[in-house]
């Protein structure tokens, strides 16, 4: 159980999020732990104790009440957490947990314990079970416009019930491609594509990993395309928004075409690691890349390529310490991040006085950086004899782009500092 120590953490904090970020002031109650494991043998008892605290916010000190229930712990498809009723899940143990008090009302800086008692019975079925205990504070708030807003928090309590070792079992129950203007699930026909593109808008295969065991798994994977010879195009990670999946649920992974393809029969290979010892999920379709689907996919391309940054500037900040009439030298390091050569220019501005612009001199001010390359662009400042003590800023500006593409800006702000010798 040592690698599921985390799942809870990547499942629940998004209530938790939700309750600190609506209004920290009133939402003073913290619950600690966010997750608890344990394992009890049917028939036994297992305990686990969750803490409330009332936190002093601010200048906001009064008492908080709350209430607390058990609820069912679920995952949609997309990855989407799901507070249940009690008992509408089959991997509910609802039934079995029992809270020693479910109100409670603390003054400021007040800690209170609740006990959470598990009681499988001896006909319980070994397996894993998901349940939450939820925390609704009494004190409301409200929006800015005026809606108001519940604070509820979950602890989650995860059992399993010892019986017999639970093997991960899973399969793949869907793989289609899905153009973007056709993603809904369950969409069977293949419409135009969109003749306006725009970069969020990426074809993707669709994977839909049902676990068909007891066992929760993580799991990742990836997606490689073949043309009609069988030779690899381009291999893609399968991912998903939330990769845990509970026994018995089933969770969408996804992977993203991004680069251009001529039109042509193609063949996708899909292979999912569920953590199993001796088996993975694997798929194989085929797939037609439609004339206007590869102008889609080209124009995407570009697209992307004008919105990514091509370049990156280092450090993102120069400071300098520089006596009347001495001078110093600095540097930047450019770094192609793009596919392709970049052609860049370099200026400075002065944001206080004008000729404080004049202490700066660059080299190179033109230059190019061939792909995966670095430049490095040398700063002297000469600070004049008369130059008065105090803090002059200025911003380097980084103009780079490859040729037919839009130039981007990287600015990179300069303070320096004119200190007098002693």
């Amino acid at each position: 159980m040592t690698n599921t120590a985390n799942h809870l953490r990547g499942i629940l904090p998004a209530v938790c999020l939700f309750v600190a970020m609506a209004n920290p002031a009133l939402a003073g109650i913290a619950v600690s732990p966010l997750k608890q494991e344990v394992s009890v043998k049917p028939g036994e008892v297992g305990k686990v104790r969750i803490t409330l605290s009332n936190n002093v916010r601010k200048e906001i000190a009064a008492a908080q009440g709350a209430h607390l229930s058990i609820a069912d712990v679920g995952v949609s498809e997309d990855g989407t957490l799901e507070f249940k009723n009690t008992g509408v899940l089959e991997t509910s143990a609802s039934k079995w947990i029992t809270l020693n008090k479910t109100d409670v009302m603390m003054e400021p800086g007040q800690t209170e314990a609740i006990e959470c008692t598990i009681a499988p019975p001896l006909t319980a079925p070994p397996g894993e079970y998901y349940n939450a205990v939820i925390v609704a504070m009494a004190t409301k708030g409200l929006t800015e416009k005026g809606v108001v807003v519940n604070y509820r928090v979950a602890s989650g309590v995860f059992l399993t019930v010892l019986g017999r070792t639970l093997p991960k079992q899973a399969k793949i129950t869907r793989c289609e491609v899905v153009w973007p203007a056709a993603d809904t699930a369950g969409a069977t026909t293949r419409p135009a594509p969109t003749t306006r593109p725009t970069s969020n808008e990426l074809p993707r295969l669709a994977v839909v990993l049902q676990n068909t065991g007891q066992s929760r798994f993580d799991a990742s994977g990836k997606m490689t395309l073949l043309d009609a010879k069988s030779r690899m195009v381009f291999v893609s990670p399968l991912t998903s928004g939330r990769p845990c999946v509970f026994g018995g649920d089933s969770r969408r992974f996804d992977a993203f075409f991004t680069k251009p393809l001529p039109a042509g029969k193609y063949r996708i290979r899909v292979e999912l690691d569920y953590q199993s010892s001796w088996a993975k999920a694997r798929h194989e379709i085929p797939v037609e890349i439609l004339p206007a689907e590869a102008e889609l996919l080209l124009s995407l391309k570009r697209q992307m390529q004008q919105e990514a940054p091509v370049a990156e500037v280092l450090p993102e900040r120069l400071t300098a310490m520089v006596p009347p009439g001495a001078n110093r030298s600095l540097a930047l390091t450019v770094r192609n991040t793009s596919e392709a050569e970049i052609q860049c220019s370099a200026s400075v501005t002065s944001f206080d006085v004008a000729q404080a612009e004049s202490w700066i001199t660059m080299r190179p001010q033109e230059f190019s950086v061939s792909r995966s390359s670095r430049k490095s662009v040398e700063l002297r400042v000469d600070v004049p004899r008369d130059a008065k003590p105090g803090r002059y800023f200025s911003t380097v500006t980084i103009e780079g782009g490859m040729d037919g593409l839009k130039l981007r800006k990287i600015e990179v702000p300069v303070e320096i500092e004119v200190n007098t010798e002693k």
